[in-house]
C-alpha cells in the first residue's frame, strides 16, 4: 500500500496493490477483460464491502454477549461447585456424628436434599428450568428476537446489513446504467454513438468524393475524344497492326511474308521431288531402294540356308530316333529319361525318388513298379508313397495297365500309382491324362517338351489325392471340392491341348493361330496346377501344425 501526504495531511487517494486469492472474487474480476472496467468493478466492490463492514459493527456486541454468557455460566458452575463442597462437608460431619442410617440426621437431611421437590431441585429449577429462569431471561435479552444483534441482521430493518448492501448495490447499478445510456444518447455530442455517427458521415463523404474522381478518370481513359486515353491508344495500335498484317499477307507485295513463304515452298518442293525420284539413280530414294534390295536378297539366301540346315538336322534326328526305337535299349532309355524328370520334379517339392525297377518288392520275386516317390515330412502326407510304372516296350491294353499299376501299388506299398505310357506305344483310345480311382494314366514323350505338362499334372494330382486321403483319415476338413474341380479341369484342358497340338502338326500353315490358342490353355493348365500346389501346401502346413501340437 502506498500513501502520499502533502504538508503533513493525508490525501484522499490511496494506491493499493492487492493479490486476490478468493475464488469467487477472482471469477467475478475475470469477467471484465478490459483493465479499466476491471478496476472500476473492483473499486465498486471495495466500496460496497466497506459499507457492509460499517453496518456489521454490531458483531462486537454479539461477541460481548457471548463472553458475558460464558462468564455467567462459569460463575454458576463455580457456585454449584462451592455449594456441593459445603454440602459434602456438612454431610461428612453429620455422617461422622450420626452414622446410623435408620435414624441419623444425615439420612434425613439427604432425603430432604435429593427427594422430589427437594432443596437441590428447587434451586436448579429456579436458575435453569423454564422460560422464567435467570439463564433464559439473560439469553433472551442478548440473542432473542428483540435483541440488537438480530435486529441488525433482519432484512425488514431499514438500517440493517442487508438493507445497506441492497442500497449500495442499487446505487452502483444505477450509476453504471446512467453512464451506459449517456454513451448511447444522441443528445450528448461527446457520447460514443454521436462520435461514431459523425465519423461514419465524414468517411462516407470522403468515399463519395474519391469514387466520383475515380469514375471521372475511368471515363476519360475510355473516351475516344481523349487522345491520351487508354482506349484511343488501343484503337490506334489495332489499326497499325491491321495494316501491318495486310501488308505481310498481301500477294502483290514482293517483300511480304506470304510471298517469301510461297517462294520457299516452291524451292523446297522442287528439292524434295528431285531427291525422291526413282528416275535419278543418285537420289537418296534410289540408293535406299538399292540397299534394301541387297539386304532382302541376303536375307532370302540366309533363310534358304537355315531351312536346309533345319531339314537336314530333323532328318538326322528322325533317323536316330527310329534306330533307338528299334534297339533293345529303347525301354531303358525311356525309364532313364523318366527318372531324370521325376528327380527334377521331386527336388522342387522336397520329395525322395527311388528307382526300384531292378529290386523285388513286397510280393515275392515281383519287380513291378519302376520308381517310388516318398513325400517329404513337410508335405500334407509325410512318408506317403506314389509308385511310378513306365511302359515303352510294347502296346499295352488299358485293362492290363490298370491291373499292373494295382500290382505295383501292392508290391511297393504305395497309396497311389502313376502309369506312364510312351506316346508311340500308348493305346490309341487313351487320353493324354486319365484317372481311375487311386491311379493316374498319362502319355509322355521325353523328346516333346509339350507333353511335360501332362506328366507334371499327373504327379500333382497324385500328390493332391494322397494328401486328401491322409486328411480324410485324420478327420480334418479340406477343400476337396476345389481339388476335384482342379483335377477335372486339368484333365479336360490337357485333352484340349492335345487336340490343339495335333491340329498344329496337321496344319503348319496356320501354326501361329493354333499356337496362340494353345498358349492361354497351357497357362490355364498351369494355373490349375498352381491351385493344386496351393492346396497341397496348405495341407502340408496343417499337417505340420498338427504334428507339432501332438
Amino acid at each position: 500500500m502506498h500513501r502520499t501526504s502533502v504538508n503533513g495531511e493525508l490525501d484522499n487517494a490511496i494506491r493499493l496493490e492487492l493479490n486476490v486469492t478468493d475464488r469467487e472474487t477472482v471469477h467475478e474480476l475475470l469477467k471484465h477483460e478490459i483493465d479499466a472496467d476491471r478496476e472500476q468493478f473492483a473499486l465498486a466492490a471495495l466500496r460496497i464491502g466497506v459499507l457492509a463492514v460499517r453496518q456489521a459493527s454490531g458483531v462486537v456486541d454479539a461477541q460481548s454477549v457471548q463472553q458475558e454468557c460464558e462468564r455467567f455460566l462459569d460463575g454458576i458452575q463455580d457456585t454449584l461447585r462451592e455449594h456441593e463442597k459445603s454440602v459434602s462437608q456438612g454431610v461428612g460431619t453429620l455422617l461422622g456424628r450420626f452414622f446410623d442410617p435408620q435414624s441419623g440426621e444425615f439420612q434425613r437431611r439427604l432425603d430432604r436434599l435429593i427427594c422430589k421437590d427437594g432443596e437441590l431441585e428447587t434451586l436448579l429449577a429456579t436458575h435453569l428450568h423454564g422460560e422464567g429462569s435467570a439463564l433464559s431471561r439473560m439469553l433472551e435479552r442478548h440473542v432473542g428476537d428483540q435483541s440488537p444483534l438480530l435486529q441488525m441482521l433482519s432484512p425488514d430493518q431499514k438500517r440493517g446489513l442487508l438493507a445497506a448492501l441492497t442500497g449500495s448495490i442499487g446505487e452502483v447499478v444505477q450509476k453504471q446504467s446512467e453512464a451506459i445510456l449517456r454513451q448511447f444518447s444522441l443528445d450528448d455530442r461527446q457520447s460514443a454513438l454521436s462520435r461514431c455517427i459523425a465519423e461514419l458521415t465524414q468517411k462516407n463523404g470522403d468515399l463519395r468524393t474519391a469514387l466520383t474522381q475515380d469514375l471521372e478518370a475511368v471515363r476519360k481513359e475510355f473516351s475516344l475524344d481523349n487522345e491520351d486515353g487508354a482506349l484511343h491508344r488501343l484503337v490506334g495500335q489495332v489499326d497499325r497492326a491491321n495494316r501491318t498484317i495486310l501488308l505481310e499477307f498481301s500477294a502483290d507485295n514482293e517483300q511480304s511474308a506470304l510471298r517469301k513463304l510461297s517462294r520457299l515452298l516452291e524451292t523446297t518442293n522442287s528439292s524434295i521431288d528431285s531427291r525422291l525420284s526413282l528416275d535419278d539413280e543418285k537420289s537418296p530414294l534410289s540408293r535406299l531402294r538399292s540397299e534394301l534390295l541387297k539386304v532382302m536378297q541376303e536375307l532370302n539366301r540366309q533363310q534358304t540356308d537355315f531351312q536346309e540346315h533345319v531339314r537336314t538336322t530333323l532328318e538326322a534326328l528322325n533317323v536316330r530316333k527310329q534306330e533307338a526305337a528299334r534297339s533293345t535299349t529303347h525301354g531303358l532309355d525311356f525309364e532313364a529319361a523318366l527318372g531324370r524328370f521325376l528327380t527334377a520334379d521331386a527336388e522342387g517339392h522336397g520329395d525322395l525318388v527311388d528307382a526300384t525297377g531292378t529290386r523285388p518288392g513286397s510280393i515275392h520275386n515281383s519287380k513291378v513298379g519302376d520308381f517310388v516317390i516318398t513325400l517329404s515330412a513337410e508335405s500334407g502326407a509325410p512318408e506317403g508313397r506314389i509308385v511310378i510304372e513306365a511302359k515303352d516296350k510294347q502296346v499295352v491294353r488299358l485293362k492290363d495297365a490298370r491291373e499292373e499299376i494295382q500290382t505295383a501299388r501292392k508290391n511297393r506299398d504305395a497309396a497311389f500309382g502313376v502309369f506312364v505310357f510312351a506316346r508311340n506305344n500308348a493305346p490309341t483310345d487313351l487320353k493324354p491324362l486319365t484317372r481311375f480311382g487311386q491311379d493316374v494314366f498319362v502319355v509322355w514323350d521325353p523328346e516333346d517338351v509339350t507333353t511335360d505338362v501332362y506328366l507334371k499334372a499327373a504327379l500333382s494330382i497324385a500328390r493332391a489325392l494322397i494328401v486328401q486321403r491322409e486328411k480324410a483319415m485324420n478327420e480334418q476338413t479340406v477343400c476337396y471340392h476345389e481339388m476335384e474341380v482342379a483335377v477335372n479341369t486339368v484333365a479336360s484342358d490337357i485333352e484340349a491341348i492335345d487336340e490343339i497340338v495335333r491340329c498344329a502338326n496337321l496344319a503348319k500353315n496356320n501354326s501361329e493361330k493354333v499356337l496362340k490358342s494353345a498358349g492361354p490353355l497351357k497357362d490355364k493348365v498351369i494355373a490349375q496346377l498352381d491351385v493344386l500346389r496351393a492346396h497341397v501346401s496348405g495341407l502340408q502346413k496343417t499337417a505340420t501344425t498338427s504334428v507339432g501340437g501332438v
